[in-house]
């Protein structure tokens, strides 16, 4: 397969008229240098998704077909350890699955979507237990690995920094036999498998990781205006900014899109409620500076698309006004937190 160049960022923006506004990234382990990407459609109807290959700063993406409850093969090729792959579509959870195939070995792994949180992982099968990391942030990343006992107690920690966007194949320090499984967390977006015998596979349970809160400040869940999808938070401090928000969680037929000024990083609030692990965003908004019908082109889009280019956004246009996006209600602390109230 030839992965052509494209402006994939005009074209989301085309769909977005046309789609609800959910994504999935699917992402696997590079356990080798070319293999086969294997895509199952599970449901009844023709669904389009987007290979997307990362290579020196650039994004190239093909767009594929699969067939209704179908598979279909891809070939993937890398000549740089640097090169990362995914297949994004838009389509409901768990319709697509990927797997990837190595060419001359058996080694294969399922992808998921996994983009932080805290994940456990019991012991793999090999001598030397190995875990593949990679960083989903454009910036330095730490990743904790914790060390847990068969009670789950804590009896080692270490910390593994990964450059912007890095994938590693980090080795565990301690011998097998002084622990019984390990929890990964890290400070920005990231994903990981565990390494077996037969290629990889996904961690044994996900949980949301702790956060704080500003006691100053009010939270609002920010999603698609119909259906289901990726989810946002907006942290309002301006009394009248805070009293509109609320007035339109109690009155949604208003119709009004949310206009808000951006940055980088996730500032310990900003998740993806949609998901199981409740991933932090690599972005997130700095003021809420109106409520209104209609918005520039410029900044209209999804949470994934700015996630996908975070230091263009946050540089032009640097604010967001997504169309099919709108405030859906008020957030409690404890759900901030992700602590028990």
């Amino acid at each position: 397969m030839t992965i052509r160049k494209t402006a994939l960022s005009l074209l989301l923006g085309l769909l977005l008229l046309t789609i609800e506004a959910k994504s999935e990234i699917l992402r696997w382990p590079q356990l080798c240098a070319n293999g086969t990407l294997v895509v199952k459609n599970a449901s009844n109807q023709n669904l389009r998704a987007w290979i997307q290959k990362f290579s020196d700063g650039r994004r190239f993406e093909n767009e594929i077909s699969v067939r209704a409850f179908g598979k279909a093969e891809f070939p993937i090729q890398s000549s740089l350890s640097e090169d990362r792959f995914s297949l994004m579509h838009f389509s409901s959870p768990q319709k697509i699955t990927a797997t990837f195939n190595c060419e001359k070995t058996r080694l294969s792994a399922k992808s998921h979507s996994l983009e932080g949180g805290v994940a456990t992982y019991a012991k793999s099968d090999l001598d030397e237990n190995k875990i593949w990391f990679q960083n989903l942030y454009s910036e330095t990343n730490a990743i904790t690995v914790d060390y847990k006992d068969i009670f789950g107690k804590t009896v080692s920690s270490e910390t593994v920094l990964l450059n912007p966007l890095e994938q590693k194949n980090f080795k565990t320090a301690l011998p097998e036999s002084a622990w019984h499984s390990l929890k990964i967390s890290a400070e920005q977006r990231w994903t990981s498998f565990s390494l077996i015998s037969s290629g990889a596979r996904a961690p044994q349970s996900v949980q949301p990781q702790t956060s704080a809160a500003d006691l100053k400040a009010i939270y609002f869940e920010v999603g698609p205006r119909d259906g289901d999808g990726d989810t946002f938070i907006a942290r309002i401090s301006d009394p009248t900014m805070i009293a509109r928000a609320r007035e339109l969680v109690l009155h949604p037929e208003y119709e009004k899109i949310v206009f808000a000024k951006i940055e980088k990083g996730h500032q310990g609030y900003n998740r993806n409620f949609s998901k199981t692990e409740k991933s932090f965003w690599s972005w997130s908004i700095t003021e809420v500076t109106n409520f209104a019908d209609i918005g520039s082109t410029a900044c209209n889009g999804m949470p994934q698309i700015v996630e996908d280019d975070v230091d263009l956004w946050v540089q032009n246009p640097g604010r967001i006004c997504f169309w099919n996006y709108r405030i859906k209600r008020e957030i409690p602390l404890h759900e901030i937190t992700q602590e028990a109230p």
